[in-house]
């Protein structure tokens, strides 16, 4: 009995010190190493193996086994209790679990301090003009305000994650694109701000949201890319109404029941929403473009002047399109023909 229990620590205190010497060996570190030495050391590895230069899975995994490594070896009470027991206290472990936005365990301050903005690439959206960072009190004092007339896209990012870093060049791009139509584009640390993230209910990073006359619509989908983005963010704008919200307060809106855009077949349907001023005082306004839904730009238009403009979409391309448009006598060669009633 009392040789199996010995085997059994003798079997414990190798494969721990096994766990400790790959820990240093990660790092490529003597178990002697100074802190400064483990610093070093991480930060030329994290150099190397950071995923923004070798988008590689093998790079990601290396990237993540030389921070944890870092994390504990920089860390005095936590190399003390791995070079005692060869591993830390697993109630750090349990909670990592439970918290989706609990990256890795990594404290963010600390590995900011190694790697600088390397290691937090979202605070150079801070520097581009078109993309807007937002906390909790500037969503809830101006941007939620705003989104009766300005709709917001935003991406909640968060701490070591790779898939977000990815989406950055992305998100630049469609700010470029999407801030001159009146589109306010936005990033969020849904990690770090918890009111923002329990307000916005984004559990996950990253995450992307369009906020439109106050509702707030979730993109769903595994791949994130420019045209599954602007599609996202077109329904999102179809969806609405003029009608939801009024135009000041204590003032009811007169669009109730109203499309942001009609789609028109026919001269009946044509002759119904132009009639429709009667009931709203909005001046008519009517696309006519070869494409089975208003384009992107045309929604953005239409949701932005919905207090003053009723807005109606002919499909050029539809057989019931080209005739109602030759009743109508416009000019439909030119792309997005317009004509005002």
């Amino acid at each position: 009995m009392h040789f199996c229990l010995s085997l059994i620590l003798l079997s414990f205190a190798v494969i721990s010190a096994l766990t400790v010497q790959d820990l240093y060996e990660t790092l490529g570190v003597s178990r002697s190493a100074k802190q400064n030495e483990i610093r070093s050391a991480y930060r030329r590895l994290a150099m190397k193996w950071h995923p923004d230069k070798n988008p590689s899975e093998e790079a990601e995994k290396k990237f993540l086994d030389i921070t944890k490594a870092y994390e504990v070896l920089s860390n005095p009470e936590k190399r003390k209790e791995y070079d005692t027991f060869g591993t830390i206290d697993s109630n750090a472990a349990n909670y990592e679990r439970r918290n989706p936005f609990f990256h890795h365990g990594f404290d963010a301050d600390m590995l900011h301090d190694v790697l600088g903005d390397f290691f937090q690439p979202f605070r150079q959206f801070t520097r581009e003009k078109n993309i807007v960072e937002i906390n909790f009190r500037a969503y809830r004092l101006g941007h939620l305000p705003a989104t009766r007339t300005t709709p917001l896209l935003l991406l909640g990012y968060s701490h070591f994650c790779f898939a977000c870093q990815r989406v950055r060049p992305l998100w630049s791009r469609l700010a470029e694109e999407l801030t001159p139509l009146g589109v306010t584009v936005s990033v969020a640390n849904v990690q770090d701000d918890h009111a923002l993230r329990e307000e916005l209910r984004l559990l996950h990073a990253p995450g992307i949201i369009a906020v439109i006359d106050s509702k707030v619509t979730y993109f769903v989908g595994t791949h994130i890319t420019r045209e599954s983005v602007l599609d996202f963010f077109t329904s999102a704008l179809l969806e609405s109404s003029p009608s939801r919200s009024a135009p000041a307060p204590g003032i009811l809106s007169s669009n109730l029941g109203a499309p942001l855009i009609t789609l028109l077949q026919d001269g009946s349907q044509f002759a119904r929403f132009h009639d429709g001023w009667r009931e709203d005082s909005r001046a008519r306004v009517v696309f006519f473009k070869p494409s089975p839904r208003p384009p992107l730009r045309f929604c953005v238009a239409a949701f932005r002047a919905a207090d003053h403009l009723a807005v109606a979409f002919v499909n050029t391309q539809s057989e019931a399109g080209q005739l109602l448009s030759r009743k109508l006598e416009t000019r439909t060669g030119q792309v997005g023909a317009e004509k005002f009633c």
